[in-house]
């Protein structure tokens, strides 16, 4: 009789979950952006050597990297906008977004997220470009790679310093690497759909390095009390990774490792804030760090409401303008003579933007 009741007793409960919790339409895909109180799904046209149509691949330490002599041709389109987008995402024979480089010059190294990347960007647009653009006496080779968290680029160095000789190694940091580079279930979630992830994570004294994983998923029966375990079996496993504490630990700890590898290599160092860290800004002016502040903010809108730095109104990547700031800041950087270089710091107030830096082409 107990297994009668426990199974009606199932039935009920995920009677109440579907009724009382129902999906969003945006659940089985994140490639929405969002325009407030408007949710409209971006078309891809894509050109590609590859049957995929991606420009990465599946890599056992970096969970995926992109694919060298690459080439990948977007379109991108939305109902009700008039505007689209065209890019051309090209790499070269290390791997890099750098179509001309020659290997006799001085040589710069750009590392982070798609932001680096240029995502949405032609390769001219990107600020790894516009820095060059100005400083013709180097080579630059841009090892963005989209999706990357701190862990992964400072891995990507370690391997690209085996094989060029980086005079500098220029990274970008944001808010949001943080909980990339701890693998926490709040990013599994959201790019676990694509490749998996390597993280790491301090804790009470305790390095644990991640090897790449994904968020485990059980099988979809649209049976929400599977719903249910599924999310508690991955916040039980990785919950940790969210935790503000070991988040900042770790993002320091990364930055102190990319310093001693460059270090290592006889490398200038360069880091760019990207948007207001104000804990970090301390940590990086102890540890004689050279960097600076872009002193925008990607969240700004101008006098007719509209986002001031962003490509388009359903994606949050910078746009040229905001770029060609980027590349000012790195410039002052290594055309000064200060020695580790800080800037001053004034304050920029950020919106909370929902949206997370990834690329979409999965």
């Amino acid at each position: 009789m107990i297994f009668v009741y426990i199974f009606f007793g199932i039935i009920f409960i995920e009677f109440i979950l579907r009724y009382y919790f129902v999906s969003s339409p945006d659940e089985e895909n994140n490639n929405i952006k969002r325009i407030p109180n408007l949710s409209l799904k971006r078309d891809y046209f894509v050109k590609s050597d590859y049957a995929d149509n991606t420009n990465a691949t599946q890599d056992s330490k970096l969970g995926w990297k992109l694919k060298k002599n690459s080439e990948l041709v977007v379109n991108v389109r939305m109902p009700y906008i008039k505007e689209s987008l065209n890019y051309n995402y090209k790499t070269n024979d290390k791997g890099a977004r750098t179509e001309k480089y020659s290997g006799k010059k001085k040589t710069l190294g750009f590392f982070g997220c798609s932001i680096t990347y240029g995502h949405g960007l032609n390769e001219r647009e990107t600020f790894a470009y516009q820095v060059c653009k100005k400083k013709e006496d180097f080579d630059y080779l841009n090892f963005g790679v989209a999706g990357y968290s701190l862990y992964q680029s400072l891995l990507q160095l370690k391997e690209v310093s085996k094989e060029v000789n980086l005079d500098k190694a220029i990274f970008t940091v944001h808010k949001d690497l943080e909980r990339r580079n701890t693998c926490s279930f709040s990013w599994l979630k959201i790019i676990n759909r694509a490749w998996a992830v390597p993280g790491i994570i301090l804790l009470m004294g305790l390095k644990i390095k991640i090897k790449p994983r994904k968020y485990i998923k059980l099988p979809n029966l649209k049976i929400k009390i599977i719903n249910i375990i599924e999310f508690l079996i991955n916040f039980l496993l990785y919950s940790c990774g969210d935790l503000k504490t070991v988040k900042k630990k770790t993002n320091e700890h990364l930055l102190k490792e990319i310093k001693k590898e460059c270090e290592d290599n006889k490398i200038e160092l360069i880091i760019l804030c990207l948007d207001n860290i104000n804990d970090l800004s301390k940590f990086l002016n102890k540890n004689k760090f050279n960097w600076n502040f872009s002193g925008i903010s990607l969240s700004e809108e101008n006098h007719k409401g509209e986002n001031k730095w962003l490509l388009m109104p359903w994606d949050n990547h910078p746009n040229l303008e905001a770029n060609k700031i980027f590349a000012e800041k790195i410039l002052e950087v290594i055309q000064s003579n200060e020695r580790p270089h800080s800037p001053k710091i004034t304050a920029v107030t950020e919106k909370k933007n929902p949206q997370e830096f990834i690329y979409p082409l999965y």
